[in-house]
C-alpha cells in the first residue's frame, strides 16, 4: 500500500468512525438559491493576479516529496481512490450483503 493509502486507511479506521452517524439529520435544500455563491472575480483584476502569483510562488517552493504527491494525484482522484480502496479490499473483513435474505442469514449466524 502506498504512503498516501496508509494515511487514508488510518483516517478511515473503523475505530474512529462516528458511531452516532445513523442518527445524523439530513440537510435538505429548498432550492439552488439557499446558499448563494458569489460571482468569481475577473481574471484581469489585481486581486486575481496576486492570488495566481501566490499559487505560482507556493508551487515553486514545493519539496520533492510534495511534488511526488502532486504527481501521484494528478492522475485523477477517481483513479487514485479506486486504487486505494482496491488495495484495502483483500485486507478487510468487509461483508457484502446484497439481499434481504442474505441479511437474515447473517443475523441468524451472528446471534447464535
Amino acid at each position: 500500500m502506498s504512503k498516501e493509502g496508509r494515511i487514508i486507511h488510518r483516517l478511515f479506521n473503523r475505530q474512529i468512525l462516528d458511531i452516532n452517524a445513523g442518527a445524523w439529520r439530513p440537510i435538505l435544500l429548498t432550492g439552488p438559491t439557499e446558499f448563494p455563491v458569489a460571482t468569481p472575480i475577473a481574471t484581469n483584476t489585481p486581486d486575481y493576479i496576486a492570488q495566481v502569483n501566490e499559487i505560482k510562488s507556493s508551487q515553486a517552493n514545493l519539496t520533492s516529496d510534495e511534488k511526488r504527491i502532486v504527481k501521484y494525484w494528478s492522475a485523477g482522484a477517481v483513479l487514485r481512490w479506486n486504487e486505494i480502496l482496491r488495495s484495502w479490499w483483500p485486507n478487510t473483513t468487509c461483508l457484502l450483503i446484497k439481499t434481504p435474505m442474505e441479511l437474515t442469514q447473517f443475523q441468524t449466524l451472528t446471534t447464535r
